[in-house]
């Protein structure tokens, strides 16, 4: 099995973990467990007539509807489970948004201590370029964004 053949089973995997509210161990046990059933899927796929070149497509039609599937894991999940999931979640956020009110207290603290406009100008800069970063390092999905993002997904996120 090439590369390229794990990262696409890691992307039917993905499709159907990601939407479980579960904790992030739970998820990780999930995602691999399902990739080494694929993985044992293709290769016997792969060994029957026809040979590997339609194996990856006999594969997924096995594998059905990632959304069906999604279901199936949801209820395997513990109800403390799905409380930890969201207690890892409001502890990202509480954390970002603790990180952002420090860097919004330290440009005012920088305002009054050093005074004048151009310090007002470096703080505003200093802010912005901070929230941008704590962005990119931390991205929360926002209302209104989809579950699964269109670009390549990290398989174990």
């Amino acid at each position: 099995m090439n590369e390229s053949t794990l990262s696409q089973l890691r992307i039917l995997v993905e499709r159907a973990v990601r939407p479980v509210r579960a904790s992030r161990l739970r998820k990780r046990g999930m995602r691999e467990e399902l990739l080494a059933h694929l993985s044992a899927v293709f290769e016997e796929e792969a060994a029957r007539p026809g040979g590997p070149e339609g194996a990856l497509e006999r594969t997924t039609q096995r594998f059905g509807d990632p959304a069906a599937l999604t279901e199936q894991l949801q209820e395997s999940v513990p109800a403390i489970d799905t409380a930890q999931c969201f207690v890892e979640y409001a502890g990202t956020v509480r954390l970002i948004t603790w990180l952002r009110t420090a860097l919004a207290l330290f440009g005012v603290v920088f305002v009054f201590c050093v005074g004048g406009f151009e310090a007002v100008v470096w703080a505003v800069l200093y802010y912005l370029t901070a929230d941008a970063v704590l962005d990119l390092l931390f991205p929360i999905r926002r209302e209104g964004e989809s579950e699964l993002r269109t670009s390549p997904v990290h398989p174990f996120r």
